[in-house]
Order: structure tokens, then C-alpha cells, then sequence
């Protein structure tokens, strides 16, 4: 069978984590979105359909909010590289995008919403 190329995509999973520079923004946790893309070097569950084979999405998506939930960072970039490792540790050789967005900063009369993005494309 010719190669597989296959991507496992989960999108908005929403966690809250204390994170900000200050003590006082880390003082109550806030909503974090999340969203990661697994890049499969092969994909044996693709042709068999059995879930011995898969990675699944659903247990990496529980370590990323227990990760959160019990970490309290300052660096939303430091924040995504975190997560980024965790994915890692659960996908082998396959090839990870993620990125991790803080909603709703409030800044000097500014409301935004920040990012940060990490790849080993």
C-alpha cells in the first residue's frame, strides 16, 4: 500500500490554567484554547480498524488539561512548548503542530486574544 499521509486534528479544546507574568494575573486561572495536529508517518489503524493501533486523542487531550491544571506558568510561549513535549511523549516519530491561545487578555484599555504556535514540521 502506498504511503498514508494522514493528519489527526483536534481543535478548541479549552482548559483553565493560572498563567500571566504577574502574581496577580496567576492569581485565579483563566481560559486557555487549544488546538494540536498530529502528522502520521503511517497509519495502521487506517487499514485495519482496530484501536490497538491508533494514537488516541482523546487521552492526549486529558494530559494537556491535567497538565494545566496542576502547572502555573508566566509565558504563554513557555506554556505551548510544555504542551508541545507532552504531545511528543505520546506520538512516537509523528510529526506535531500545536497552538495554544490566551482569550480575552485585557491590557491598557485593549481586549485581545494572544497566541502561540509550535511545529517539528
Amino acid at each position: 500500500m502506498d504511503k498514508l499521509n494522514i493528519i489527526t486534528a483536534v481543535d478548541n479544546l479549552y482548559f483553565d490554567i493560572k498563567i500571566g507574568v504577574s502574581e496577580l494575573e496567576r492569581s485565579v486561572a483563566r481560559t486557555i484554547r487549544v488546538s494540536f495536529k498530529i502528522y502520521h508517518d503511517s497509519c495502521s489503524a487506517c487499514e485495519d480498524d482496530d484501536n490497538k493501533n491508533y494514537i488516541c486523542y482523546a487521552t492526549i487531550s486529558e494530559s494537556l488539561r491535567i497538565y494545566c491544571e496542576i502547572h502555573e506558568v508566566k509565558l504563554l510561549e513557555y506554556l505551548c512548548y510544555q504542551l508541545y513535549l507532552l504531545i511528543k511523549s505520546q506520538v512516537g516519530n509523528n510529526k506535531v503542530f500545536i497552538k495554544v491561545e490566551k482569550l480575552r487578555v485585557q491590557y491598557r484599555g485593549m481586549l485581545f486574544d494572544a497566541s502561540a504556535e509550535y511545529s517539528d514540521l
